[in-house]
């Protein structure tokens, strides 16, 4: 739990830091999501996280005192959620845990990915999302593998993706920070090939990879250096580099 302590929160605000992005809370096991995990269950936090994994109730209690903890500490909690993969694997290593025993071509697309077109799947995001907002208290969300998001039930890029928009006009999470991250090397894959970004409603953010990966490298590989062109208000610099925050508005 050293993310509980005040001293580290004190030193994230001497460094100007006011959000925090945590990996996904939620239930997961071995699958295809970030730092090869995947969701079991999008709506419980991950008994595994916590001081006692035997007990679910314990990683629920932990879980609201943290973010209690950091927003008086004046930071806000994003969390990242996956809407591209569960831990019920891909078509030639199915694992079936819940939605591939209910309908597998439903729920799914080739591949072993969530069908975010469909609006079965987007009723669960809105119902998991809702929960982590309501019962949690974050404020807001980072979806990993975003590009997923933008497409309809039979895989086609759309301007305006009726899951993307529906969270961010939901009355529950629509004062919410919204991130959108597209997967690595997949911002082509967004609407016409990414010019214009994560579809927004001038609402949606987006994640500056470019300069996260720059900053990452900069604390992790102390040799490396930030790249040129950055400037303070998160957009993109003359020369191409990722901006001047982790997380930029998308216009």
């Amino acid at each position: 739990n050293t993310i509980n302590h005040s001293n580290n929160n004190d030193s994230s605000n001497q460094l100007g830091i006011n959000t925090v992005i945590l990996t996904p809370p939620y239930a997961t096991s071995k699958g295809m999501g970030p730092m090869g995990r995947a969701s079991v269950s999008f709506m419980a936090p991950d008994p595994s996280l916590s001081t006692n994994p035997a007990d679910p109730l314990c990683a629920a209690s932990e879980f609201k005192d943290m973010v209690t903890k950091l927003q008086q500490a004046g930071l806000k909690v994003i969390i990242s959620f996956d809407l591209a993969f569960t831990a019920e694997g891909s078509d030639t290593a199915p694992t079936t845990l819940s939605l591939r025993g209910l309908d597998n071509g439903g729920y799914y697309r080739p591949n072993g990915v969530l069908n975010c077109g469909r609006p079965a799947v987007a009723q669960l995001a809105l119902f998991a999302l809702r929960n982590w907002a309501e019962q949690y208290a974050v404020d807001g969300f980072c979806f990993v593998n975003a590009e997923n998001m933008v497409q309809d039930r039979d895989g086609f890029f759309l301007d305006a993706p009726p899951l993307a928009e529906a969270i961010i006009k939901d009355p529950v999470l629509s004062g919410l920070m919204m991130v959108a991250q597209p997967g690595d090397n997949a911002s082509s894959l967004l609407p016409r090939g990414g010019m214009r970004g994560f579809p927004h409603w001038g609402l949606w953010r987006q994640r500056n990879t470019a300069f996260t990966a720059d900053l990452y490298s900069y604390f992790v590989d102390t040799a490396a250096s930030i790249r040129p062109g950055y400037n303070s208000n998160g957009g993109e610099g003359e020369e191409g580099g990722g901006g001047g925050g982790i997380v930029k508005t998308v216009v």
